[in-house]
């Protein structure tokens, strides 16, 4: 019986590591695609110092916190953004796989979300982009 709640236990961890794993893609693409930068083949980077990202400073939600919520390289504050939009949609991917079990149905139902959070979540980040955000966009668009 111990072992069925250790198995338990570990697919639950899993799904959530899944889904933080998907909310950091989703801070990324979120932020990313109204600048229209690259979501895929670009390594992640500070938004303040631009300095590229190591394996260790990518790890979702732990890298926040040992971080003490500070980029490594330029000490600057890191935006709960971050730690909040992969904490979260681990969570939700908990429910989601509680509610639906280990199904095609849950895999549906997660890839319709994270598509629904990255247009409300790319249309919300527009919205927040600075003048000089905008012009600069503007004038690397217009070569």
């Amino acid at each position: 019986m111990s072992i069925l709640i250790f198995l338990q236990v570990f697919i639950i961890v899993c799904i959530f590591i899944i889904g933080a794993l998907f909310g950091s893609f989703l801070s990324l693409a979120t932020y990313r695609i109204p600048r229209h930068e690259d979501i895929v083949a670009t390594r992640s980077y500070c938004p303040n110092c631009k300095h590229r990202l190591g394996f260790f400073d990518l790890i979702p939600v732990l890298s926040y916190i040992m971080r003490g919520a500070k980029c490594k390289y330029c000490k600057e504050k890191i935006s709960p953004r971050y730690f909040l939009l992969e904490t979260i949609n681990g969570i939700i991917f908990v429910i989601l796989y509680l509610f639906l079990g280990y199904t095609i149905k849950l895999a549906i139902v997660a890839l319709v979300y994270v598509l629904i959070v990255l247009v409300i979540g790319s249309c919300i980040m527009k919205s927040k982009m600075t003048e000089s955000e905008k012009k600069e966009l503007e004038k690397r668009l217009k070569k």
